[in-house]
């Protein structure tokens, strides 16, 4: 009867220890898999974006010419797992062409993958004009517009840690003409 018992006891003192080891594997386990998720979440975390565009634009219509394109930008990150966001961006478009653009982009970003639609609006001044008036008096006029327009573009994020490089495309559709914005955005997430 006295080894029953200690046979008894030996299994009951086993098994104990053999549920204490699983549950210690099972805490292990699920500590790393929060690891795994705080590593993501710490890349995720950034959720507003500056940036600074280098770039051309390209009339590609009769007459066609390109022109530098400088602009900065600014994404803020409305929901993740994709990407969804809105921002703000303005442009300037030197040389003969000199304008200034700014919309309000609204798109989405998924697996580096960008793309997006921003109704925008395009300053221009054109050329100053000389009239003569009916008594002899010169005048001065100055050309200037202002239009509103669709931005289409796309492009693709490379991410390093909070900087990013985005190789980007965009077309403006401007009264039935169609302008080609190509470059790279330099940006900074915070």
């Amino acid at each position: 009867m006295k080894y029953y018992f200690f046979i008894i006891l030996f299994v009951i003192f086993s098994t104990n220890l053999y549920s204490q080891e699983e549950e210690l594997y099972e805490e292990s386990e699920a500590i790393e898999e929060i690891e795994e998720i705080e590593e993501d979440l710490s890349h995720s975390e950034i959720f507003n974006e500056i940036g600074l565009f280098i770039g051309a634009t390209s009339f590609t219509g009769a007459g066609s010419w390109t022109s530098a394109s400088i602009g900065l930008d600014y994404e803020r990150v409305l929901s993740t797992e994709p990407h969804v966001f809105m921002g703000l961006y303005g442009e300037y478009i030197t040389g003969e062409h000199s304008e200034f653009l700014t919309g309000l982009p609204i798109g989405i970003e998924f697996f580096g993958i960008k793309t997006y639609l921003a109704p925008s609006v395009l300053f221009s001044s054109g050329h100053t004009e000389l009239h003569t008036d009916e008594h002899g008096k010169v005048e001065n006029f100055k050309n200037s517009d202002i239009k509103f327009f669709l931005r289409f573009g796309a492009g693709y994020k490379f991410h390093f840690d909070h900087f990013s490089i985005v190789p980007n495309m965009a077309v403006d559709i401007i009264s039935g003409k169609t302008y080609l914005v190509y470059g790279v955005t330099l940006g900074y997430g915070f």
